[in-house]
């Protein structure tokens, strides 16, 4: 019994020692594949050192790492987190923590973070630093210089604490001041040993795109493109470059150098909105109007939910004098921005142009679809109805201000030419119905309409041939298919209309109670359709079956017919 005991201790020590080794090898395969840039490799190591120990924090930290350079900044997160649960209080973990909130655009959560660490003076440099940037992403500029001035206490030449300087004080107007750190910031990247063993310097261009548009504020236009020369040397053929550059020959008027750098740009990213935004106002200036409008539109493509596109494509048509399209596209942009003062007063001045260019004394035309009309001024109501719909569409050049119905306002789309409209009224008291309307250039016409109430009810329909025996009709199965009918539409009014079948039938429409005939195909049917309307639109539907069993009994009938 001891012995087996011993045997089986002997045995998870063996087990144990195999389990570690396997998890140090892991370890030390991915820290090589970590610290050799091949992110993507290391993390498959770190996933298997963590099936030998999943709680193991080393490999939870690394693989974080790993995510966070590959972009997958929420796998990283979650790494770092487990981490923290395993191991709470690390500062270490708290501050990569701290760090992938930034990244992740959670800035409150970062600045709450950081300033815990800042009470940490092994981690208060960091701390403060990352609290400042993350200030500058809020546009708290100001508590972003008092943190900067906390790290660079602690070490003055650190490059990015420098370089947050300057964005900060540029951002409050100090330029003289963010050109200065700046130019500090720059000095110590280049003492720094880790940037110049580094291969990829293109992720420090904008230690030299800032300055040169900070130079460009303070009007030194020299200084500026000797900044964007020295950053083409670490980033050629680059975006922000030829962008940013564009942008610094166009404040100086150099509108054709601009025009020609955002070429560059735009060849570089070609789905870049702002970059088409921009390049259209230059061709405005410079009176190049169908390039403009093209960029405006290739703009509104990137992305149709911005306003200046719509808003830019306006201004090219109105100077074209394209005024109704101008007007359109104000309109669309207002929709996307409704509180843009700029828009508003376009769209307003656009219009009055408009209708002082388009004015007319024709007067608007009523075109009525209900309720009936008869002759020029009567109206057809049913006596039993009390409230009635009235619908039409108004005929005009210009746009219509307002359509009143007995001093009713009907709804209907003021910007729209030729707009239809409807209103429902109440029919108690009305005996006339008064309609006014009024377009934009206070031309005016007046329809006035007696109401008459008619009968309301449904037309009879009584069938000569064949004759029906509870709306049913016996006809023979075989032989001739077409059948004729023949009956007596019975009504108080003029009859309007008469179908069998959907096959217009023939009659007298000036009599009362005419008599209706139509020759119909009965092959593939088993009903038929009589459907009856007055001219109230009193309307009845009468249905027969069709009934061929007779038919069928006298040819089954061995003495034949009878």
């Amino acid at each position: 019994m001891k012995l087996k005991s011993t045997l089986t201790l002997l045995f998870i020590c063996i087990f144990l020692s195999v389990f570690s080794q396997n998890l140090k090898t892991a370890l030390k395969n991915g820290q090589s594949l970590l610290t050799n840039q091949k992110y993507q490799e290391a993390t498959i190591a770190f996933n298997e050192a963590l099936s030998y120990d999943a709680k193991s924090t080393e490999a939870l930290l690394a693989r974080g790492t790993c995510y966070e350079n590959l972009n997958n900044l929420k796998a990283a997160a979650d790494d770092y987190n487990m981490a923290n649960s395993i191991d709470p209080g690390n500062s270490d973990i708290e501050e990569k923590i701290a760090n992938i909130n930034l990244l992740l655009g959670d800035f409150k959560t970062a600045i709450t973070q950081f300033s815990i660490l800042a009470l940490n003076k092994k981690k208060a440099f960091n701390a403060y630093r990352q609290m400042a940037l993350a200030k500058i992403k809020t546009k708290d500029f100001k508590g972003a210089l008092n943190d900067i001035e906390a790290a660079l206490k602690i070490d003055s030449e650190d490059f990015n604490a420098n370089f947050y300087k300057g964005v900060a004080l540029d951002s409050i107007g100090n330029y003289a001041g963010a050109l200065k750190s700046f130019e500090k910031a720059i000095n110590s990247l280049m003492k720094d040993k880790k940037y110049k063993e580094t291969l990829n310097k293109i992720n420090y261009k904008f230690f030299y795109i800032n300055p040169a548009r900070t130079s460009a504020k303070l009007g030194q236009w020299e200084n500026a493109m000797n900044y964007f020369k020295n950053v083409e040397q670490i980033a050629p053929n680059d975006f922000d470059i030829a962008f940013y550059r564009a942008e610094t020959k166009s404040k100086r008027g150099d509108i054709g150098g601009a025009i020609g750098e955002y070429n560059n740009a735009i060849a570089f990213n070609a789905n870049h909105y702002q970059a088409y935004i921009l390049r259209a106002y230059l061709f405005i200036t410079n009176g190049e109007f169908e390039n403009a409008k093209s960029d405006f539109s290739r703009a509104i493509v990137i992305n149709d939910k911005d306003a200046e596109g719509y808003y830019g494509k306006a201004q090219v048509c109105e100077k074209s004098s394209d005024i109704k399209t101008a007007i359109e596209l104000y309109q669309k942009a207002l929709s996307l921005a409704p509180n843009d003062r700029r828009i508003q007063k376009s769209f307003e001045a656009a219009n009055i142009v408009f209708k002082e260019k388009n004015k007319e004394s024709n007067k608007p035309e009523l075109i009525l679809t209900s309720p009936n009309a008869y002759g020029k001024s009567g109206l057809f109501i049913l006596e039993n109805q009390k409230t009635f719909k009235i619908v039409g569409r108004i005929k005009d050049e210009s746009k219509i201000r307002s359509i009143r119905i007995n001093d009713i306002e009907a709804q209907f789309e003021k910007n729209v030419f030729n707009p239809e409209f409807n209103l429902e009224m109440d029919l108690a008291q009305v005996k006339t119905l008064t309609i006014s309307i009024t377009d934009e250039y206070d031309n005016n016409s007046i329809y006035t309409f007696s109401i008459t109430r008619v009968e309301s009810e449904k037309p009879l329909c009584e069938l000569i041939t064949p004759k029906s025996i509870n709306n049913n009709i016996f006809i023979q199965s075989t032989g001739n298919y077409l059948l004729f009918v023949e009956g007596i539409a019975q009504d108080k009014s003029q009859i309007k209309s008469i179908t069998i079948n959907d096959k217009t039938a023939s009659f007298d429409s000036e009599k009362i109670n005419p008599v209706f005939s139509a020759t119909i195909e009965t092959a593939a049917i088993d009903v038929i359709t009589i459907k009856i309307i007055d001219r109230y639109n009193n309307e009845s539907v009468t249905k027969y079956s069709i009934n061929r069993d007779a038919a069928l009994a006298a040819e089954a009938n061995p003495m034949g017919k009878t």
